[in-house]
């Protein structure tokens, strides 16, 4: 018996449709880091399954994972790569963030289908206005620009990055035929009116930083107990003993531990009818908690849930939410619901 996540199917179609309906444009699925930590082949499939034709994704690995397991529409690497030939033969657009691509571009010997990715501030990827005046000169036949998009830094960025965007996007030949985007979750309420798709990870989860936007949570995290053991004030439990037992109960072994990408350094809060204290160090494979009411071993303890939200328990535990989810191993089995 190990840890489980549950999705929950009705949830995330939920989240998905309130975000079309306040954004008012078509969605880009953005499934990378396996989908935040929900499972990237189980989110794709329910939201393709259901109509969704347009997905983002961090690697070259898990573009092809999708493709492989049957995933259409279109698929969006972000990161840069030079694997053109084998872009092209699973049907997956690659982003172009650095003129010096475009060389290689040059010597591919298959068309390239790209989304132009402008840095207007972040500094971290993507093309200057210099570089697309640079990339309007060139006369490159295989390569076809399907897209552009940037990302923002944070709020108080965001008028001064879209006044770049905008600016930069009227550089571009022919926009009127390609796909534009810039706002991600934080912002899908300022989409600008000249973008047509939204870019959207987190939110689908129930992660909301608007508040006009009220989601449902997707996921759910729940771990078994392996071994139920009677307890004494002042026993001492786990690695350096460093766990001390304040009053008499009962300890509960679980099976969750850092191995499972939960962190060793957080104070882990439990739930089952009351709340449980983690107690003593989090190990490679499980973790310790105290309670006085009796569970019997076999039965499921929540550690993320309705009655602990991924949200609240990420400020708790003083990560981010992205930090919490995109964490949780893929040796955690994933359950969808409906």
């Amino acid at each position: 018996m190990r840890a489980q996540i549950t999705i929950s199917k009705q949830n995330l179609l939920y989240n998905y449709s309130q975000i079309k309906k306040l954004s008012s444009k078509e969605v880009i699925a953005v499934v990378k880091s396996n989908a935040y930590g929900l499972g990237i082949l189980e989110i794709a499939s329910i939201l393709f399954a259901s109509g969704v034709t347009f997905f983002a994704v961090a690697t070259l690995e898990e573009a092809i994972y999708l493709r492989k397991n049957n995933i259409g529409g279109t698929i969006l690497l972000l990161e840069r790569t030079n694997e053109y030939a084998l872009a092209y033969s699973y049907q997956i657009t690659i982003s172009i963030v650095s003129l010096s691509q475009i060389e290689d571009i040059k010597k591919s010997p298959v068309p390239v289908v790209a989304h132009l990715k402008i840095d207007t501030g972040m500094n971290r990827l993507g093309l200057s206005k210099d570089d697309i005046n640079v990339i309007k000169n060139y006369s490159l036949t295989n390569l076809k620009i399907k897209g552009v998009y940037s990302h923002i830094a944070c709020e108080s960025s965001f008028m001064e990055q879209e006044k770049v965007f905008h600016e930069i996007c009227s550089m571009i030949p022919n926009t009127n035929n390609i796909v534009i985007h810039l706002c991600s979750s934080s912002y899908l309420h300022k989409s600008p009116s000249y973008t047509t798709h939204v870019r959207v990870g987190i939110a689908l989860f129930g992660i909301s930083y608007i508040k006009s936007l009220i989601l449902k949570e997707v996921l759910s995290l729940h771990v078994p107990i392996v071994r139920r053991k009677s307890v004494k004030i002042n026993e001492k439990v786990g690695y350096d003993l460093e766990g001390i037992i304040k009053e008499e109960g009962y300890l509960y072994t679980v099976s969750l531990g850092y191995a499972d990408g939960w962190s060793k350094d957080r104070l882990t809060i439990a739930y089952k009818d009351a709340y449980l204290m983690q107690v003593g160090k989090t190990c490679m494979d499980y973790m310790m908690f105290f309670s006085k009411n009796k569970y019997e071993e076999g039965e499921y303890i929540e550690i993320i849930s309705p009655s602990l939200p991924c949200q609240k328990m990420a400020s708790i535990y003083s990560v981010t939410p992205y930090e919490l989810l995109a964490a949780l191993s893929y040796r955690i089995k994933r359950k969808i619901i409906t």
